[in-house]
């Protein structure tokens, strides 16, 4: 749901701004609109456009993907993807929004659990990534330098993908050199190491699909601290009591089930049963028979028919 937002004065000034072309900058503006409390949003470009150009009948999605490009070469925005999905984050949101907002959290995830993204060709960036600057004067500055200097509205910073560059001056000229990334830039399709955990630690993985109990897990430890989920999955996997692995709940239908609920729960035993003889009126009756119930009587025989007519 789009959202009032706070544009500050040295928005205007600041030179990260002022490198973007004039319709990046409305984008950059518009996304702040679309974004929410936490400063992310989705990133479906078609979805996206839509919003922030509704009356612009001219302009493709391609072009609009380069505007966003333009935020991400000179403002700092992440664009990533998780779960096959797409979203971006405007690194610091938190510091140039309203001080008295209240930042309950996202419903989106967070670049942490994802992969980095180009948006203009949509495809996962691998490892360390020298993004040119677009000024004659400086044309080596890296997407870093480019960052640090969107002074006015602070979206500068370290996006999170072991991007790590320092600036040194020669003479005149500044040059971007790049430092080895302090971690291995993550696969594409990976998990995070909590669910992985949770993953190994369940019983049953055959015919699961692992990418919709990522899903449901993802679900799950918005119940229930990840750590207490462990716990409660390693004792089912250790207790579970079911000799059939194919009786086993899929993962996903455990977690979406809920079912760590009961993990401790214990049945109650079914009261024993007095056996009887299906034989007596006791057991027709279902209850056993006194013997006042009973009066005593007399039996006559009735004459046939034939003796009758006599």
């Amino acid at each position: 749901m789009p959202r009032i937002r706070t544009i500050k004065p040295e928005f205007w000034s600041s030179p990260g701004v002022a490198k973007m072309s004039p319709l990046a900058r409305l984008t950059f503006i518009g996304m702040w609109n679309w974004a929410d409390d936490a400063g992310r949003g989705t990133y479906n470009p078609r979805e996206l456009m839509g919003f922030i150009f509704p009356n612009d009948e001219d302009m493709t999605v391609a072009e609009f993907r380069r505007l966003c490009a333009e935020t991400r070469r000179y403002v700092a925005v992440v664009f990533f993807e998780v779960a096959g999905r797409h979203y971006y984050y405007i690194p610091s949101w938190k510091k140039h929004q309203s001080r008295h907002a209240k930042f309950n959290g996202s419903k989106f995830p967070s670049p942490d659990d994802g992969m980095e993204i180009d948006p203009e060709n949509m495809q996962v960036i691998d490892g360390f990534e020298e993004i040119p600057g677009d000024s004659a004067e400086s044309p080596r500055i890296s997407a870093t330098s480019n960052r640090d200097s969107a002074i006015g509205t602070g979206e500068q910073g370290n996006r999170g993908t072991g991007e790590q560059i320092y600036m040194s001056e020669t003479s005149s000229d500044v040059v971007a050199t790049p430092k080895p990334p302090t971690k291995p830039s993550p696969k594409r399709n990976a998990y995070p190491p909590a669910f992985e955990a949770w993953w190994s630690a369940y019983p049953r993985h055959r015919n699961a699909s692992k990418k919709q109990a990522l899903e449901s897990w993802r679900k799950a430890t918005k119940q229930i601290p990840p750590a207490e989920l462990q716990t409660l999955t390693e004792r089912y996997a250790a207790t579970h009591g079911i000799s059939d692995e194919s009786k086993i709940p899929h993962p996903t239908t455990w977690l979406n089930q809920s079912r760590w609920e009961t993990v401790d729960a214990t049945d109650k035993p079914a009261a024993p049963r007095t056996p009887m003889d299906n034989n007596t009126i006791e057991a027709w009756l279902g209850e056993p028979i006194n013997e006042p119930d009973f009066v005593d009587a007399e039996f006559w025989e009735h004459p046939s028919i034939e003796e009758a007519g006599q």
